[in-house]
This record gives C-alpha cells, sequence and structure tokens, in this order.
C-alpha cells in the first residue's frame, strides 16, 4: 500500500490515503525539505527541529492566527485556511481556556480536587505565560520603534 505522490505534502497526516508509518515519516520528510517544519495527525502538532532561524514566527503570522481564531470562535469561517503552526495550538488552548473562564467549568462532576486544583494552575500558567509574552513584545516593538 503506497500513497500517490501528490500525498507528500498533506498537512494532516489523518488525510493520508495510507497511514502507516513509512507513509507518515516520508511525508514529515518531504515536507521538512520545503521548510514545512509543522504537521497535524488530528488535533495533535508535530514539530520537526529545522535546526535554523526561520521566518515564520513574526507579529504579523500571530496576527494571522490570532485573527483567523477570533472567527471561528465567532461561528465564522474564514476564506483562507492556515498552515499548521504552534500559533493555531496556543490560539486554541486560549480560546478553550476563556471558554471555560466564561461560561464555567466543564470539569465532570466526577473529578477530583486535584484535577480542579491542575485546572487552576492550567489556567494561572497560562495567564502569565502570555502576560509575559505580551509584555516582552510590547517592550520590543517600543525599542524597535525608538531605534
Amino acid at each position: 500500500m503506497k500513497n500517490k505522490e501528490t500525498d507528500t505534502n498533506i498537512d494532516d497526516l489523518i488525510r493520508l490515503p495510507y497511514l502507516h508509518e513509512p507513509a507518515i515519516l516520508y511525508c514529515l520528510e518531504k515536507r521538512y525539505e520545503i521548510g514545512e517544519i509543522y504537521t497535524y495527525t488530528g488535533p495533535i502538532l508535530i514539530a520537526l527541529n529545522p535546526f535554523k532561524q526561520l521566518p515564520i514566527y513574526s507579529n504579523h503570522t500571530l496576527e494571522q492566527y490570532y485573527n483567523h481564531g477570533l472567527l471561528l470562535s465567532q461561528g465564522i469561517d474564514p476564506q483562507d485556511k492556515l498552515k499548521p503552526h504552534v500559533y493555531a495550538i496556543a490560539d486554541a488552548a486560549y480560546r478553550e481556556m476563556m471558554n471555560i473562564v466564561i461560561h464555567g467549568s466543564n470539569v465532570s462532576q466526577s473529578s477530583t480536587v486535584g484535577d480542579q486544583v491542575i485546572l487552576i494552575y492550567l489556567i494561572i500558567y497560562l495567564y502569565i505565560i502570555f502576560y509575559y509574552i505580551f509584555f516582552n513584545c510590547l517592550i520590543a516593538n517600543i525599542i524597535d520603534y525608538f531605534n
């Protein structure tokens, strides 16, 4: 069972007609060769280390994924399909966290106090990380502006 040559640049491995280890590795290798280091396998993001800087972490890219997630969260299907990216995963985690905060916890009644404490620590961690990243980006932009 072999996939077609056109199936090598699929951004979600679940869509491979024949899903087995050689096909997965071949697809990841071909995507890596063209600089596509992120690939989905369902809701999971696979990241390959490029061993070099790539221009995929700009403020413009971040805004694209944020705006895309914002449209999705409002039930609007964006016209453009974005490539797999860590920003997409971060945005989905952020929106789910905010959904839990706004609409209440979706922690089931059968969960333990320990599960709820872990959820609280997760929210605190994400809040601190987002605040830290936002603050550093703001300072970097201010420094760039005056240089």
